[in-house]
């Protein structure tokens, strides 16, 4: 899949992610975000004080699934990355981007 295909999965109003990570004792936690995005070559996910930020401070190794549902299994598009954190930002201008943009979103959206 090339660079334009992957950005517009991730910029797609119809996509959906879900992020995996692994707890500490070894149970496995899945969640699904609506504030991917693709930034330089980065993956930046928004997500509170949560189970997902826990594990990923404990291991840093995640999955990313992201899709585009079809009207079939076969007409989905998406794709899964294996991604590690490379920080955990708690502040800064990234993050009130962000926080702008998924509280213009509508609120079912914003679930996650």
């Amino acid at each position: 899949m090339d660079s334009n295909n992957i950005k517009n999965l991730f910029d797609s109003p119809s996509s959906i992610s879900i992020l995996s990570t692994v707890a500490p004792e070894g149970s496995p936690n899945s969640a699904i975000f609506g504030s991917t995005q693709l930034i330089a070559d980065q993956v930046v996910i928004a997500c509170g004080n949560n189970r997902t930020v826990k594990n990923l401070q404990h291991n840093c190794k995640a999955h990313l699934l992201i899709t585009i549902p079809g009207e079939t299994i076969l007409t989905f598009s998406g794709l899964r990355l294996q991604l590690s954190c490379a920080k955990i930002e708690n502040s800064g201008p990234q993050l009130e981007k962000i926080r702008t943009e998924v509280r213009k979103m509508p609120a079912a959206q914003q679930q996650g």
